[in-house]
């Protein structure tokens, strides 16, 4: 997704890629229709729609009210408003679980050990004791719910890593 200014700054538009109608569709109830959405079907559509609005004086802003981008077709963050949605439904995330799906996020298939998600995440050294650091994943894991379209993979005696899973058949329906 791809947020840009056009002609009325209170309502900025977003560029949704990829997504099915549906997802659109669910995004826009959640932002209580406060953007307009367009939908774009893959990078060279978006690359055409983002031309088009260049011709017509839309310009990118840099700072854009919203900034949400997107895990995988089921799953966006949103940075500006440090809130996730799976599926549509915020997982109202605390802001540790924020940081920690963030983080992962970023570097999907990343091994991250205990100490690096430690320093990161929480902004403490680690002590030896993954109990807080399991805690939160396992609450995480059940706020993205058994049908999300990401897993978050634990390395036994290590630590943690994002796998995100093949769901290009959902993108295609």
């Amino acid at each position: 997704m791809v947020a840009v200014s056009g002609p009325d700054p209170a309502k900025p538009q977003v560029l949704c890629i990829g997504l099915p109608q549906g997802a659109v569709e669910q995004i826009s109830r959640i932002l209580d229709n406060d953007v307009v959405l367009t939908k774009a079907a893959d990078a060279h559509a978006a690359i055409s729609t983002l031309t088009s609005m260049a011709s017509q004086q839309i310009t990118m802003s840099a700072a854009a009210p919203i900034d949400v981008r997107a895990v995988t077709s089921r799953v966006l963050l949103d940075h500006g408003g440090r809130r996730a949605l799976a599926e549509g439904r915020d997982l109202r995330l605390s802001p540790r679980e924020f940081d920690l799906l963030t983080l992962l996020h970023d570097h999907p298939g990343h091994a991250w050990s205990y100490e690096e998600l430690s320093n990161r995440v929480w902004h403490q050294p680690y002590l030896g004791d993954p109990d807080t650091i399991a805690t939160a994943v396992r609450r995480l894991r059940k706020r993205l719910g058994p049908a999300s379209s990401v897993e978050i993979a634990a390395l036994r005696g290590f630590g943690y890593r994002l796998d995100i899973l093949d769901d290009a058949a959902e993108i295609a329906s």
